[in-house]
């Protein structure tokens, strides 16, 4: 029984917060302690060093290429623009598109005579 409130009451206070959030506006606290408004309230200027900026530019050229290999993987970007690349359309057919399944295919499917008879 212990067991089960434990479990159940965070979850509760939880969605009670989540509640109060939604309603009122959104709302963050600044490196000194103050409440900010999100919404209303003009945002402070952060000074953003070299270094970080590089480091969120490359995070953000991550990112890029993660999306699009997840699109291209999906064969989303075909439907978005069908005549530009009709390998994403058929990605089982065409061996450069997927080495990996390819291989594996090649392992698998053809059955040694040998043992055949």
């Amino acid at each position: 029984k212990n067991l089960a409130n434990r479990v159940h009451s965070p979850h509760k206070r939880l969605s009670h917060r989540h509640l109060k959030v939604s309603t009122a506006s959104l709302t963050s606290v600044d490196p000194a302690g103050h409440i900010i408004d999100l919404v209303n309230d003009q945002l402070p200027d952060i000074s953003i060093s070299e270094e970080d900026k590089k480091k969120n530019l490359a995070l953000l050229e991550e990112a890029k290429l993660v999306s699009e290999r997840f699109l291209t993987r999906r064969g989303r970007k075909s439907r978005s623009s069908p005549g530009d690349s009709p390998s994403a359309v058929s990605p089982n057919l065409s061996p450069s598109a997927s080495p990996t399944s390819s291989r594996s295919n090649s392992l698998t499917v053809p059955t040694p005579p040998a043992e055949g008879g």
